[in-house]
């Protein structure tokens, strides 16, 4: 019944982006990340969200612009540098630029194990070998349970480079 309630949106945006896979909600669950950015536009929570929806709904472009609004507000969400670094790692295939956004966010966060992970996933395609086995290493210093890079330095041991 508020138009102005904020967190409704956010909770219903993340209901229907849950049901979008399922009944095809996209443009409700949209819409309502949408309407709770109107409210409060400088929010990172509501551009973190609609980025994320976008970026799982092939909606690239539109997931990057919500990133750098996000980097706008605060610098410093190193999440936000390493989601633009994935959706040029994944999607677009850039991979300088990759490398690019995941060191901005090792540099923000020298603790981001998937940052590291995936700057040697983007390093791997790039045929450095080298730097990505030291990015792999790097994440396995900070977190020895991370099978993602352990499952690289494994690959890479046995010749195997994606």
């Amino acid at each position: 019944q508020d138009p102005d309630y904020y967190d409704a949106y956010i909770r219903l945006g993340i209901l229907y982006s849950k049901l979008s896979k399922k009944n095809n909600k996209r443009a409700l669950a949209y819409d309502y990340y949408n309407s709770a950015i109107d409210i409060r536009p400088d929010q990172i929570e509501g551009h973190y969200n609609k980025a994320i929806y976008c970026q799982e709904n092939d909606l690239l472009d539109e997931a990057l612009e919500e990133y750098e609004k996000i980097i706008a507000i605060n610098p410093k969400f190193e999440a936000a540098w390493h989601n633009k670094g994935y959706v040029y790692l994944i999607y677009k295939e850039e991979y300088k630029l990759a490398i690019d956004f995941f060191t901005k966010a090792i540099e923000l966060n020298p603790q981001y194990v998937g940052a590291y992970h995936n700057r040697g996933l983007a390093w791997l395609k790039m045929n450095d070998v080298q730097r990505a086995r030291a990015d792999f290493n790097s994440a396995l210093q900070i977190d020895p349970q991370y099978d993602k890079s352990a499952v690289e330095l494994d690959n890479l041991d046995k010749g195997k480079v994606n």
